[in-house]
């Protein structure tokens, strides 16, 4: 069984995938942020969306009940959706955002790349934050992480070896490679004492 449903099929060509899969790598809000300014931008259209009950773990990201005098008037499932828009400049951008799954992320990445594909999608960017040793006086300088080392220090990149946690945009990363899709992520470091707080001075830069 398909972990997506697809709702439209819009007629693409090189494409760009923007990855925005929220939890682990969204110190600051920044990845929240970002979203909220991409959909105020641009005019994106439903594409797919995903089985969360296959993808998510509820004890972990419950649903939002909302709640007056007792009486439940609103009931939110938490989504993960692939949507579409065309930028001022007509490139074709597709959005993918929502929770980072807590399971089966090697079918839910395969299925998004057979999907990236079908809509000849050419490069993917990642969109995340991390909390660093950055002050908030200063500007944000964008670090970046991809597979292919020239694509990484085209932007930005991190000048020393480190080995940390990945969040499911390194497996996107990783599984663009195999189908020769340039990745790239895109990290803005939040000051350490803001990570818990919105930073929309890096979420500007991620954007930038």
């Amino acid at each position: 069984m398909p972990l997506h449903t697809l709702h439209s099929e819009p007629e693409t060509e090189n494409a760009v995938l923007l990855l925005a899969l929220e939890g682990f790598g969204d110190a600051g809000d920044v990845q929240s942020s970002a979203v909220t300014a991409l959909n105020n931008q641009l005019d994106f259209s439903p594409v797919a969306s995903f089985d969360i009950d296959a993808l998510i773990d509820f004890r972990v990201r419950r649903p939002v009940m909302k709640v007056q005098d007792g009486h439940i008037e609103k009931f939110t499932w938490p989504t993960i959706d692939l949507t579409h828009a065309v930028s001022a400049d007509g490139r074709d951008v597709f959005l993918l955002e929502g929770p980072e799954p807590d399971r089966s992320w090697m079918l839910f990445v395969n299925e998004v790349m057979t999907l990236a594909e079908r809509f000849d999608i050419r490069f993917i960017v990642g969109l995340a934050s991390f909390p660093g040793p950055v002050p908030h006086t200063r500007e944000t300088e964008i670090a970046t992480t991809s597979v292919d080392p020239v694509l990484a220090s085209s932007v930005a990149y991190l000048p020393t070896e480190i080995e940390v946690p990945s969040s499911i945009h390194g497996a996107f990363e990783i599984t663009a490679a195999e189908h020769n899709i340039p990745a790239v992520g895109l990290w803005a470091p939040v000051p350490q004492y803001a990570a818990n707080q919105p930073f929309p001075g890096a979420a500007a830069a991620l954007l930038q």
